[in-house]
């Protein structure tokens, strides 16, 4: 598996704030053939960002294909009478690839709890989206629980120490490492992926720890967020 790098923007930007981010990045960013670069976007930005790495010059075909989509949350149930959910049908057509569940944000202020997470991991492989599931240490039995090995093999684990989280205060790698083999003890050889207050300095530091990283403030400029892709390579 080439690394993983997702930017998540959590609830910023506007539609022309990220059409900007694009061009801005796309002069920039020169793709790596063992990268994937993710982008985990609002629900409402979805279409022009699509439209935009498909349609606009400023995007080279090597970005163009080492370059995703991702949302930053689904619906735990099918299309149906759920008013404001929004489900894997009303994201066909678009090239979504990925699907942000279960960020330690949605835990905390949303109340999510494991088996609504493992719902919507399933919604998201019905229709061939990535799930990046994402953890903390206190329970990763529990929710490695709620579904099977089989379904499992098929996501991406994001491990997110809380105390890290929008913090400014990141975990060292070396702390990483073993809650990574625990991950992996309890979910199968899953890709990791970590989050939690990552910059260009210290993106090195994971590099053979973790298959990937998962970026939050720093990817809001598209400097910082390049030099974190530069410096997390192998």
């Amino acid at each position: 598996m080439s690394q993983l790098i997702i930017a998540n923007w959590k609830s910023n930007m506007s539609q022309a704030q990220a059409l900007a981010w694009l061009e801005s990045w796309a002069k920039v960013w020169q793709p790596d053939a063992d990268q994937t670069v993710v982008l985990a976007v609002p629900f409402t930005l979805v279409g022009a960002l699509d439209w935009f790495t498909a349609h606009q010059t400023q995007f080279s075909a090597e970005q163009q294909a080492a370059f995703k989509l991702a949302v930053q949350d689904l619906s735990p149930f099918p299309a149906g009478a759920y008013t404001g959910a929004i489900t894997t049908e009303n994201l066909q057509g678009f090239a979504v690839k990925y699907a942000l569940v279960g960020h330690s944000e949605r835990r905390r202020y949303f109340h999510e709890t494991n088996q609504e997470v493992a719902n919507k991991v399933e919604q998201a492989l019905a229709v061939g989206i990535t799930p990046v599931v994402c953890v903390d240490r206190d329970y990763l039995t529990s929710q490695a629980a709620t579904l099977s090995s089989k379904e499992w093999a098929k996501c991406v684990i994001a491990y997110e120490p809380l105390e890290a989280i929008g913090t400014g205060s990141r975990q060292p790698a070396a702390e990483v490492e073993p809650v990574v083999a625990e991950i992996k003890a309890q979910f199968g050889q899953v890709p990791v992926v970590y989050g939690g207050s990552v910059d260009a300095d210290s993106a090195a530091e994971y590099v053979g720890v973790v298959d990937g990283l998962l970026v939050g403030g720093q990817s809001l400029k598209p400097d910082s967020f390049n030099g974190i892709v530069k410096n997390f390579r192998k």
